[in-house]
């Protein structure tokens, strides 16, 4: 994404950005990604996204797939998602809020055979 270039946002490093023309409004204040546990995986791994402001997540993407949220803890300090069968290496994890475009993002790198 544009709004993330020279970031370098590598597996185990969990940088956020807003992406380019979000409305600042709609992703609520303080909202951030602490941590990916783990960092890499496989499609249908379970993900655990770490960080705060994250009850009103409305869908979870890896590159162009979507993930399946299976629970979210009402402090909003965590959410468990399943990562979809269309898993790339290297995908970028969007955290999409209400609103168009507005989401915050993570590194996610997939684990690839031997």
């Amino acid at each position: 994404r544009p709004g993330c270039a020279g970031l370098g946002l590598r597996a185990l490093l969990a940088v956020f950005c807003v992406a380019p023309g979000a409305l600042w409004a709609q992703v609520p204040a303080g909202a951030r990604i602490d941590s990916l546990t783990p960092g890499f995986g496989n499609p249908g791994s379970l993900i655990t996204i770490h960080g705060a402001q994250l009850q009103t997540v409305q869908a979870v993407r890896f590159g162009t797939g979507q993930g399946l949220i299976v629970r979210r803890n009402p402090a909003g300090t965590q959410i468990r998602v399943i990562a979809p069968a269309s898993l790339a290496a290297d995908a970028q994890i969007s955290l999409v809020y209400p609103g168009t475009g507005n989401e915050l993002q993570a590194s996610f790198s997939q684990v690839l055979p031997d």
